[in-house]
């Protein structure tokens, strides 16, 4: 068995694209080489768990196989399934400065051409609902303002797992001091510190070109590649992806999206909030932040310019 027992949850645009390389540079740490699989989510789980393995099969002689599912910090489901099927994980999270990340989680969307709301209403439109993994829109998830409510989902995996297997950095530590960032989570693992490190920064948030054309590519690509067993477009292109096995398919799929991310990117940077929409959010998340503070016992200094 070549299951996973660490996990990057969370928060989305946060920076987990480069963390994830980051502690996959460590040769006691196996990443996935698809990054967001999403197993304890979806409703794939679990008929799909001989292909999720499969993720991991290269490091199966690893200290720590990891994943980076950053929906699994807001979907309620995953922490069970990973409690079941999963020995002793233990746990990432990435936070970012609420504010920055509801933003840069919205203009994500709306600049791959999946979101046409303007900023205030698509906070609003579903900041009340229970997330739901199969909500899901183009490329990802909304829940623009519920991903920043870090201490109500950090609770829920300390309730289950205790915090003993529960470490917290934060995307600005990450961006202005990495190698400490990293070594911080080198020591909660119980493995030798990063001497040196490659840097990176992956997946940033941008505006692409065409975005529409960008949309309609991924549905195309998604529908026709998109062949996990449990899906019902699994069964209509049955045909013609027998002769694929899943495994290659599952890579392809990732490459395919990869390509057209790199095709279509742009060197256009989305604007920057207005002080207004910032005074906004910074009502809407006090209590939030509060709340963290108080949970985890840090000051999360980065962010007093805001709270």
């Amino acid at each position: 068995m070549a299951m996973p027992n660490l996990f990057i949850p969370g928060a989305g645009k946060s920076g987990t694209s480069s963390l994830h390389e980051y502690l996959n540079q460590h040769p006691d740490i196996y990443m996935s080489l698809v990054k967001e699989p999403h197993f304890f989510s979806r409703r794939c789980f679990p008929e799909g768990r001989v292909e999720y393995e499969r993720l991991f099969e290269f490091g199966k002689n690893a200290r720590y196989r990891g994943e980076s599912s950053t929906g699994y910090m807001i979907f309620a489901e995953s922490i069970g399934r990973m409690r079941e099927y999963t020995r002793e994980p233990k746990f990432i999270f990435l936070l970012r400065n609420p504010i920055d990340r509801a933003y840069s989680h919205y203009w994500w969307l709306r600049g791959s051409g999946f979101e046409t709301s303007g900023f205030r209403h698509a906070i609003e439109s579903d900041m009340f609902e229970t997330p739901d993994p199969q909500k899901i829109v183009g490329i990802g998830y909304k829940y623009y303002f519920q991903e920043g409510c870090y201490a109500k989902w950090i609770k829920r995996y300390s309730d289950e797992f205790g915090m003993k297997r529960i470490h917290i950095i934060t995307s600005e530590s990450l961006r202005a001091t990495p190698l400490q960032a990293l070594n911080s989570c080198a020591t909660f693992l119980g493995i030798e510190l990063f001497r040196a490190m490659k840097e990176t920064n992956l997946n940033t948030t941008a505006v692409f070109k065409a975005p529409s054309l960008y949309r309609l590519s991924r549905n195309i690509v998604n529908t026709g590649f998109g062949i996990k067993r449990c899906s019902t477009m699994r069964r209509m292109v049955k045909r013609v992806t027998d002769a694929i096995s899943e495994d290659f398919s599952a890579h392809f799929l990732h490459l395919s999206n990869g390509l057209l991310d790199r095709f279509f990117r742009s060197d256009v940077r989305y604007p920057k909030i207005s002080a207004e929409d910032r005074h906004w959010l910074q009502e809407l998340y006090k209590g939030e932040v509060d709340e963290l503070r108080e949970l985890l016992s840090s000051p999360f200094d980065e962010w007093n310019e805001d709270f």
